[in-house]
């Protein structure tokens, strides 16, 4: 039988982990993954689990990846999984300088 301490700590424990999610992120060449990540993954507190992964508390979008490109499932240790939206920042656009007079293009820049 569950003792009553036993019972408030698990109720305790679903109610953290059930509530709102931070967006939890980390950027390797190129690429933004973003998960939105509640108190604990698994039985790990998410502040174990972000100083292991090397997680910043910050969504893609804040840091400018806005383009969807796939999602990722990274194991975390005992912990469990995580599935990760992958982001870009977009396409590169250039822009072309043209010489007036000529009507040539002189400069691209990206």
């Amino acid at each position: 039988m569950l003792s009553v301490l036993s019972l408030l700590l698990l109720l305790c424990t679903f109610r953290l982990n059930h509530g709102a999610c931070s967006h939890y992120s980390r950027l390797e060449d190129g690429v933004c993954a973003d998960a939105c990540l509640k108190s604990f993954v698994g039985a790990c507190p998410v502040g174990l689990v972000a100083s292991e992964g090397n997680l910043k508390k910050k969504s893609c979008k804040s840091q400018g990846y806005t383009e969807k490109d796939g999602t990722l499932s990274q194991k975390a240790g005992p912990c469990g999984s995580i599935t990760f939206d992958l982001f870009n920042k977009g396409p590169k656009t250039s822009i072309y300088v043209y010489n007036i007079y000529f009507y040539k293009r002189c400069t691209m820049i990206e």
